[in-house]
């Protein structure tokens, strides 16, 4: 009796698993194509996933559908992939807001940004650029990018501060020994 109760448990399990899958491939070709070889559905996807949300960054949710699909169909524990999907969220709304960025950058036109960075990117770009203007934005979001990387990759700053602390005391002392050379030169 519990054999066939954990077959069943198991079964609904991979049926779950098989319809994440599906999902995200749907959402996948819908970004990318439209309505080109999905219909109607791939351009309601295209239109409300793309355009009214994060733009091209909208591809990490697929991905992170992937990634839960493989853990239920297999049975894995879905708390390993919870750090995981802070990250690629927090990396989305990032990269929708870089998107959005660059397309400004190379356009000039905010209203043009709805289809690479999204809505969201156009928000943002938009308080960032009212707040702290063009460079200052930039300045932010490279910054951004880096306090990304520092925690992705738990990256300690103090051990690299002394690294970086003593290879500019040797170029200073490089620079003093040069300017010292000049000034004998001149005087001779």
């Amino acid at each position: 009796m519990r054999k066939t109760a954990r077959k069943r448990k198991d079964k609904k399990r991979q049926i779950f698993g098989i319809i994440i899958f599906t999902v995200s491939f749907l959402l996948i070709a819908g970004v990318l194509t439209g309505s080109k070889y999905l219909g109607e559905l791939g351009e309601y996807i295209h239109l409300y996933f793309l355009e009214y949300t994060f733009g091209y960054s909208i591809l990490i949710i697929p991905f992170l559908l992937i990634c839960y699909g493989w853990y239920i169909f297999f049975r894995k524990p879905i708390s390993s992939l919870l750090k995981l999907s802070s990250y690629l969220l927090i990396l989305m709304l990032v990269i929708s807001l870089s998107l959005s960025v660059i397309n400004i950058l190379f356009t000039g036109k905010l209203g043009d940004a709805s289809s690479i960075g999204g809505v969201a990117g156009i928000f943002l770009v938009n308080r960032s650029q009212q707040y702290l203007g063009t460079i200052g934005s930039i300045v932010v979001l490279i910054s951004v990018y880096l306090i990304y990387v520092f925690f992705l990759f738990d990256i300690e700053l103090s051990d690299k501060y002394h690294f970086v602390e003593e290879k500019i005391k040797k170029l200073f002392s490089k620079i003093k020994t040069v300017i010292k050379r000049e000034k004998f030169k001149k005087k001779r």
